[in-house]
This record gives C-alpha cells, sequence and structure tokens, in this order.
C-alpha cells in the first residue's frame, strides 16, 4: 500500500523478498531486478511494469499486473472509507496472501488472525468515524498505518487463556474465571426504560405480537440465564470480585446467594491488595523475584548473587549501549586514517556532526534519492547548459534540465514529493539565471568551462599541511574566466539553512580550501551560489590583499566578500580549521551531536541520536506553501 501511495517501483520490487509473494528464492531476485528496471523505462514506470507481468517471457508474477490495474483504479478519485474496505478486500483476493495463511500451521494460524484483525480494525473505524468523509489513497494509507500500528490480534487455538465478554464466546475450556461479579454490576439492576415503560411494552406486545419488546423483568431473567451458562461452561469456575472499592465496602452478585440456597457449597479465598506479588523466594523466576521485591519492599531478603549479576549484566549493557567510542585500537586506527582522497563533503559533515562523517567518509553511504529538494534542484543546474547569453534561455535550459532530472527519480521518490519540487523549483531556478546573467556583466566574466576537475580547471589537488598533503577530488560547477586578464573564478553550488553564504562558517571553509587550490593567478577568485537563499558570495583574494573594487548588487542577489585580508592571514584562519576538524577525524569519536543539520542528514535511521532528538528528518527543504 505504501508502494502504490508514494509511487515507488523499488519498494514494490523489495516486496518481492516476502514469502507471502509465493515466488521462488531464483525467481524472486530475477524478478526485482527486472520490476526495478522498470524505473528506466520511456513513459510510465508503472505501465511498463504491467506489460512485464503479462509477458509469458518474464519472471514477474502475474498478480502484479492486477496491483497495477488497482492502483490505477485507487488513483482515480477520493472514496469513503466504506469503499476503501471493499477495494483492500479485492487487493488481498488478487495477491497470493490469503493462499500464504489457508495452512494449518501456527504461522499460517497467526497470519490469519492478523488478517482478520486488520480487516476488522478498519471496520471499525468506519463505524466510529465520519462514514460521509472521502479520503484520498495517501490518505487511506495513512490511515492504515495508524490503525495497524500497535493494532492487537489474538490467535485462537486449544490451549492459553482466552477474554471473552459472553457465555458464547468460551467454548471449550478447562476453567473459566468470571471478574466483577458484584450485585448492580451483575446483575446489573432492574431499570425500566423512561422512553417506553414496561407497560406500555405489554400493550404494544399485545397489539403487535410480531414485536419484540422485552421488558426489564424480561432483560433480568436473561442476566440470570447467563449466569448459569458461565456457570456450566467448565468443570471448575471461579467467580472473583473485589471486597472494597476504595474505602467503600462492595455486595457480591445475589447469584451467588442462590447457589449456596441450591446446595452448592464454594470454597472462598480472600487474596488482599497487598497480596498481588507473593513474597520474594528464590523458587520464584527472576523477573517474579525483583517484582515482589519492589512491590514488598523487603530489605531484609537478598535477591542473590544471580540476580545481583545480572543487574551488573544489564547496567553495563546499558552504559556501553550509549557509548560510541571505539574500544578497539585496530577499528580505531581505520576509523582515524583520513579517506583518500578527501572531499570537502567529508569535511563538511565532519563540522556538522561526526557520525554523519564516519558514515559519509568511512561506510561511503549514499542515499538512494535526493536528500532534500535543493539537492534535485542543484543536480539539474549542474546538468543544464548554463553558457546561454540571456537569462530567457538559461531559464528554459534549466527547466529542461529539471523535467529530465525529476523522470529520473520518478519511481524512486514519493510522487507527491517530486510534484512538490515541480512547482517550487521553477521560482529558484529562475532567481539564479537572473543572478548568473547579471553576475556575468556586473562583474566581467565569461564561462570558460563547467563540471571540470581540479586538473581541468587549473587548480592543485592537494594542500600542504603539518608536514603532509591532503589530496581533493572536487569538481567546479562552473568555471570562469575574467575579461582582460589571465585569471579564473570558481564556482560551486553551497547549501546553507542560514540566511545566506555571508558568515556561515561552512562557505568560509569551502570557499578557502578553493583559494588555496588555485595557483600562478595574481588574484584568485571563488565563487558560492546559494540556490535556497538566492544569494551568490564571491571572494577575491591575493597575495598582498589589494583586490579589485566589485560592487555588491543586493537587488539581484550578488555580494562581495567585504574580507580583504591577505591570503597569509587567511591561510592561518584556514590551517586552524582544518586542523580542529582532523583533530576530531583522528579521536574515532564517532558520537552524533544532534542539531539544525539533522534535517537534511541522510542517515536519521541509523542514527540514535537523532531517533531520540527532538530535532525532525525532514527529507525536503521547501515549505508547504
Amino acid at each position: 500500500l505504501r508502494a502504490f501511495a508514494s509511487g515507488s517501483i523499488p519498494d514494490l520490487a523489495s516486496a518481492l523478498s516476502s514469502p507471502y509473494a509465493d515466488i521462488e528464492r531464483a525467481e524472486g531476485k530475477l524478478a526485482r531486478k527486472q520490476i526495478s528496471s522498470c524505473v528506466r523505462a520511456q513513459g510510465d514506470p508503472w505501465t511498463h511494469l504491467g506489460y512485464l507481468a503479462r509477458d509469458p517471457d518474464s519472471v514477474v508474477p502475474t498478480w502484479l499486473d492486477f496491483c497495477v490495474s488497482w492502483r490505477d483504479e485507487a488513483l482515480s478519485g477520493a472514496r469513503t472509507l466504506a469503499d476503501w474496505i471493499r477495494r483492500f478486500n479485492l487487493l488481498m483476493a488478487g495477491t497470493p496472501w490469503l493462499a500464504a495463511c489457508s495452512g494449518s500451521g501456527l504461522v499460517a494460524k497467526r497470519d490469519s488472525a492478523a488478517q482478520d484483525a486488520m480487516v476488522r480494525s478498519l471496520l471499525v473505524s468506519q463505524l466510529l468515524g465520519d462514514s460521509t468523509r472521502k479520503l484520498t489513497l495517501g490518505e487511506f494509507v495513512a490511515h492504515c498505518e495508524g490503525r495497524w500500528q500497535n493494532d492487537p490480534y489474538t490467535i485462537r487455538s486449544q490451549t492459553g487463556v482466552r477474554v471473552s465478554t459472553t457465555p458464547a464466546g468460551i467454548g471449550d475450556a478447562s476453567i473459566v474465571i468470571a471478574l466483577g461479579m458484584l450485585e448492580g454490576r451483575f446483575p446489573s439492576r432492574r431499570a425500566e426504560d423512561p422512553i417506553l415503560l414496561d407497560r406500555d411494552r405489554d400493550w404494544l406486545r399485545q397489539a403487535r405480537t410480531d414485536w419484540r419488546l422485552p421488558s426489564s423483568y424480561d432483560r433480568a431473567a436473561e442476566d440470570r440465564r447467563e449466569f448459569y451458562r458461565v456457570a456450566c461452561a467448565a468443570p471448575k469456575i471461579v467467580f472473583s470480585y473485589p471486597l472494597n472499592f476504595g474505602e467503600t465496602p462492595e455486595i457480591r452478585t445475589s447469584y451467588l446467594d442462590e447457589l449456596e440456597a441450591d446446595g452448592i457449597t464454594p470454597s472462598y479465598t480472600v487474596k488482599r491488595y497487598e497480596d498481588r506479588f507473593p513474597k520474594p523466594h528464590p523458587s520464584l523466576s527472576m523477573s517474579d523475584l525483583l517484582g515482589a521485591q519492589a512491590w514488598h519492599d523487603d530489605e531484609t531478603f537478598d535477591p542473590g548473587e544471580l540476580v545481583a549479576h545480572k543487574q551488573g549484566q544489564l547496567r553495563q549493557a546499558a552504559g556501553s549501549a550509549s557509548d560510541a567510542l571505539i574500544a578497539n585500537p585496530e577499528i580505531k586506527r581505520e576509523m582515524s586514517a583520513l579517506p583518500l582522497p578527501l572531499r570537502l563533503a567529508h569535511l563538511r559533515s565532519l563540522r556538522q556532526c561526526p557520525f554523519q562523517y564516519f558514515a559519509r567518509a568511512k561506510l561511503d553511504l549514499r542515499s538512494a534519492r535526493p536528500r532534500w529538494a535543493w539537492d534535485c534542484v542543484a543536480n539539474a543546474v549542474r546538468k543544464a547548459d548554463v553558457s546561454a547569453d540571456s537569462a530567457d534561455a538559461l531559464r528554459s535550459n534549466l527547466m529542461a534540465a529539471l523535467e529530465g532530472e525529476l523522470s529520473g527519480w520518478r519511481g524512486k521518490a514519493p510522487q507527491h514529493e517530486l510534484e512538490l519540487v515541480r512547482v517550487a523549483a521553477p521560482k529558484a531556478l529562475s532567481a539564479f539565471a537572473e543572478r548568473e546573467i547579471s553576475m556575468r556583466q556586473k562583474w566581467g566574466l565569461r564561462i570558460k568551462g563547467q563540471n571540470v576537475t581540479l586538473g581541468e580547471a587549473n587548480l592543485r589537488s592537494s594542500v600542504p599541511l603539518g608536514g603532509y598533503s591532503l589530496n581533493f577530488s572536487e569538481r567546479i560547477d562552473v568555471l570562469y574566466e575574467r575579461e582582460g586578464t589571465s585569471d579564473v573564478a570558481q564556482l560551486r553550488l553551497g547549501r546553507t539553512r542560514q540566511s545566506g553564504p555571508a558568515g556561515d562558517p561552512e562557505f568560509d571553509l569551502e570557499t578557502s580550501i578553493i583559494t588555496f587550490l588555485s595557483k600562478g593567478q595574481a588574484e584568485r577568485l571563488s565563487i558560492v551560489d546559494s540556490l535556497e537563499s538566492g544569494q551568490r558570495l564571491i571572494s577575491p583574494r591575493s597575495v598582498s590583499g589589494g583586490v579589485s573594487k566589485l560592487k555588491n548588487s543586493a537587488s539581484e542577489g550578488l555580494f562581495v566578500d567585504p574580507s580583504s585580508d591577505p591570503l597569509a592571514t587567511l591561510k592561518s584562519d584556514f590551517v586552524e580549521q582544518l586542523n580542529g576538524l582532523l583533530a576530531i577525524a583522528s579521536r574515532g569519536d564517532l558520537t552524533a551531536t544532534p542539531g539544525v543539520y539533522c534535517q537534511t542528514c541522510e542517515y536519521p535511521a541509523l542514527c540514535r541520536q537523532a531517533q531520540s532528538s527532538e530535532v525532525g528528518s525532514a527529507q525536503w527543504g521547501f515549505d508547504e506553501e
């Protein structure tokens, strides 16, 4: 259901690894590959999946064709919950799930009970909710998840304890324990219906013999029959009732007095409140022993070495679970070694959170989808031809690249998130086109290359630091040359959650690194463009400290770094920052540091700190509006 709502083909493919898919393991692996290939097909990937399911030469199960048709019809409009329940039953009937639950083993009984509970919970929510409210497919899936998340289910078997509210549900039992046998509760106090009194009911029954209108006496007689049905339901019956409710004494049901009047003498046992737990005794299980000791607060009883040892183990395990430091010296040495080559993304993640650095640089983990909307927009800029001479032509190139980027993510990212990008991105791309054309005109720059390596941009690939070299592997998004000079300028697309690039230490560090990678220039220019804030910052630096006079244009989002410090001063700050980051990496401490960067982190599912932190893990950066 979640794959149907999000439009994620990979999520549907992963469902074939389930034993309920009714497909052999080898065929399932090949079928998952074929299904995943639908993402790269021309047109709608779901339509292509239907073709594969109908193809006799394909190993894709035929029942997936029914699923595709079911999804197409489900997306056609909103429906009431009753309609969705009916369609959900049809979906279950069209998949191998029902057949998998038709066996006689314990697993089949569990699955059948879970299936029954799922449908019943939806029916209950239908009765309790607004029957006229219409839900889209996504809303129905969210409703199902909310209902099924912690919904209990009961496996009916010949053993164990069954809970029943009526004698008819007891079935074959060896012992029955009836609770709450109090006067006024069972039997309930006889009371006439104030809307239709007993005498009126008698008159109506005489006038219409086909009407069944039980009086208060009839209901009392039915209560008595219910009691005797319970009394005859098993060889051994235990009737239970509280002696007191708070400080108020309770009265047991009069039916028990009738049993004694009939010559049946029950045995009575009084359980006091403080006797809910037995007294601590070595014969109890460990959990009961600890519970009994805590309940009775018996300081004289020694729980024994076994319990004390278990308590120590639990404390040690709890302490180890919260300790992210690596104890193994070989692993710590491996974790403290810098990745080769080093990337600015590694330093950025190290500045934000050591755990991000560990996942990205050491485990080489990447998200299978864009982390947030701005990554999708930035990729479109990188793939577009930005050498157009006018803002309109550049805007057209950017929009075409955006559509290509969204097509590539179709079937991988949820459809509603892609639609959100499609609606919100044009404004950001249009502003980028205006900034790009204005910058070339105002600052005298001309495009020399796009998406180039450090070597192609005539930049160094290493920085000397402390007796050894840091090797970098980066790409320059756009490379410019200044008119009338031999100087070049490098532009990189940045990302910030602050007001803009200026004053952001993350941008300062990256700009410094790119500046020091420049060589053979009297003046070095580094440009960072923030798609999110709509600002572009150019940082001119020279050996002497004197730089060209470039002017801000706040209305067009163009800003010049006001700092004119020479490279020597910049180098000392840069080296200090870099040494601090490398010191963190060399410690091998992977403790996560939750903060604002958690909102765009790729690894919330792997991070314990993020799961327990109040900081959200929003995947997309655009506001809903």
